[in-house]
């Protein structure tokens, strides 16, 4: 019975491991896009390297 439990132990982990890193990169990158964005708009003197 080792081979039915590490199918669907593998299964879950892959897809949620994967779409969760997708995700959070993508949420992650526009969400600091947009952080930067703004304050960088608000603070124009501090450029996105600073930061």
């Amino acid at each position: 019975g080792s081979i039915p439990e590490r199918e669907p132990e593998k299964r879950l982990p892959h897809p949620r491991k994967a779409a969760g890193a997708q995700i959070t990169q993508s949420r992650h990158g526009e969400y600091n896009l947009n952080l930067l964005t703004r304050n960088n708009w608000r603070a124009s003197l501090v450029p996105a390297a600073a930061v």
